[in-house]
């Protein structure tokens, strides 16, 4: 199988936890189903909002495919307060200021494999997208930089590194002191086309990102190697039966 591969970065990126209210706080790296987002947007796929506000009709192209994602750079949180216009209830106050958590140049590796690689490759390619893509937030511009197309093969055996996010439920074996410190958190993983939350999962990530999770058994969860990496996908997206 072949799999493509681009980066993602900018200045500030914003991937609000779900949970969080008054406050906006990021997850460290964009979640896949910001990574949807993100990919529809390159190609143009349309959401269908014209008719209603939070339709979500892109995740029609996004089933059937699956995707990995590393952290690239180290991650730096920068906290500000953003000024928003108070639309519900101007009388009370002519502004809402909000603080927001943000990763501080942040730097990403995203890895596709299924049917919308076919019509990725030529907007990666020539640089030119159909959607503006940005990091969470419409004010976090995003730098799109493709590295290319490649073969997909079993990683072996062989305890070894593994560079993206690895979900829970593939059951990694992880040497935590070669690892050098990890984390996990669960993300939105799939919405419906009216952009309900349809599923979430719970996720290991690296706190070394030069080095990824070490994992004893690299074979038993799913690891590949895409050109130079080794990556664990994240389960394919599918619709869910009615």
């Amino acid at each position: 199988m072949m799999a493509v591969v681009f980066e993602i970065s900018g200045d500030y990126a914003m991937f609000r936890k779900f949970y969080t209210t008054t406050s906006s706080v990021s997850y460290p790296f964009p979640p896949p189903t910001a990574v949807g987002g993100m990919l529809c947007a390159i190609i143009g796929e349309g959401n269908n909002s014209e008719n209603a506000a939070h339709f979500a009709n892109y995740w029609n192209t996004l089933y059937g495919n699956r995707v990995a994602i590393s952290i690239m750079n180290q991650t730096r949180w920068y906290t500000a307060s953003v000024n928003f216009w108070n639309f519900k209830n101007p009388e009370k106050a002519i502004h809402n200021i909000i603080k927001h958590q943000f990763v501080k140049n942040p730097r990403y590796r995203i890895y596709v494999e299924g049917p919308i690689e076919e019509r990725l490759v030529p907007f990666l390619e020539s640089g030119s997208f159909v959607f503006t893509p940005y990091l969470g937030t419409a004010y976090s511009l995003a730098n799109i930089t493709y590295i290319g197309s490649f073969e997909s093969e079993p990683a072996g055996e062989d305890a070894t590194f593994v560079k993206s996010i690895i979900p829970i439920e593939s059951k990694p074996k992880i040497d935590f002191v070669k690892t050098r410190g990890v984390f996990k958190d669960i993300v939105p993983f799939q919405m419906d086309v009216e952009r309900t939350l349809e599923k979430s999962i719970t996720v290991f990530y690296p706190a070394n990102f030069s080095t990824g999770i070490y994992v004893k058994n690299p074979s038993e969860i799913g690891a590949v190697n895409v050109g130079d990496d080794t990556i664990v996908f994240l389960p394919r997206w599918e619709k869910e039966s009615s």
